[in-house]
């Protein structure tokens, strides 16, 4: 029971004058918003009887109704289409984020691999040079036993 207590609790009651009439309004809403919709009622009704001055307060407050269900329609219809787009563009938003962050892990991926072949290289440079300079020795050996064997001479492996 206590549910149905605290929705008592929550409810207000507002006494306000609409086209000239005493009315209790109960409601959830604000004793501001109540006297605001009273306001754009007795407007309403006042605007009706200065066009349609034929018309008694019941029909002008049927056709105020059915005015305010059709632009609250309306209202609804913009408000599921923006709902939609909303959840479109959240979608999209989601989608694009996803392929952010598939594009920075995969540069990440391609500046490791490009850092492991500097390292590479790097190594390799300081085991070419020695390498290198061991094979200018043998080249000069080389050199030095082919002149000798073009003068004649036996060539000395001992030097």
């Amino acid at each position: 029971m206590q549910g149905g207590w605290k929705m008592a609790e929550e409810k207000r009651r507002y006494k306000t004058t609409i086209a000239e009439r005493p009315y209790t309004i109960v409601a959830k809403k604000p004793e501001e918003h109540l006297k605001v919709v009273s306001e754009i009622a007795n407007e309403k009704i006042d605007q009706l009887k200065d066009v349609m001055p034929n018309l008694d307060v019941e029909q002008r407050a049927v056709l105020i109704a059915v005015n305010a269900i059709s632009e609250s329609m309306e209202r609804q219809a913009e408000l599921d289409e923006l709902k939609e787009k909303l959840a479109s563009l959240e979608k999209e938003l989601k989608k694009r984020s996803h392929l952010q962050i598939q594009f920075l892990t995969n540069q990440l991926k391609q500046l490791k691999q490009l850092k492991q072949l500097r390292l590479l290289k790097a190594a390799k440079s300081r085991f070419v040079r020695p390498t290198t300079a061991a094979e200018n020795r043998l080249k000069q050996a080389q050199q030095l036993e082919t002149s000798q064997e073009k003068e004649g001479q036996q060539p000395s492996r001992n030097r």
